[in-house]
């Protein structure tokens, strides 16, 4: 965690050369009428390493939120098992518990692995892997409403 914000650094310097270097090309090229120069497989090995290091880095960003997220998801599921527990009124503790643990399963883990898998590539910013957390967190409150008001 300690080296994520110097890695980022070094990637995002390395890219940022990778850059100049294409523009460079791209710019001589189109002084000097090389218009077969934009075909270079060299130019597309260049582009493909800065998506390469883009992809990278959206992986570095991911990482630290994908721990707190799922440290944080603790007090998500407690906040939604809590009021769903009492709403049940059910000695037993194994259907308590299955009855809990099901909007896990059907929603926090779909929304945080989807999340997941669009904030590593890039697509998706990686805060969007607090929305598991928010979804469950909006249902306990919902839940908790309901007890309130029985």
């Amino acid at each position: 965690m300690i080296e994520i914000p110097g890695q980022l650094r070094e990637h995002n310097e390395v890219n940022e050369r990778r850059r100049e270097q294409l523009a460079a090309n791209f710019s001589f090229a189109l002084g000097t009428g090389r218009y077969i120069a934009f075909n270079d497989p060299m130019a597309h090995q260049i582009q493909y390493m800065v998506q390469e290091t883009e992809t990278r880095m959206a992986r570095f960003r991911t990482e630290p939120m994908r721990r707190w997220a799922l440290g944080f998801s603790c007090l998500a599921f407690v906040w939604m098992g809590v009021p769903l527990a009492i709403l049940i009124k059910s000695a037993d503790y194994w259907w308590s518990f299955g009855l809990c643990f099901i909007p896990i399963l059907l929603v926090y883990y779909p929304v945080f692995g989807l999340a997941l898998e669009l904030s590593k590539k890039g697509t998706w910013p990686a805060a969007t892997l607090w929305l598991g957390n928010i979804v469950l967190a909006a249902i306990g409150t919902w839940l908790m409403r309901k007890v309130i008001r029985a």
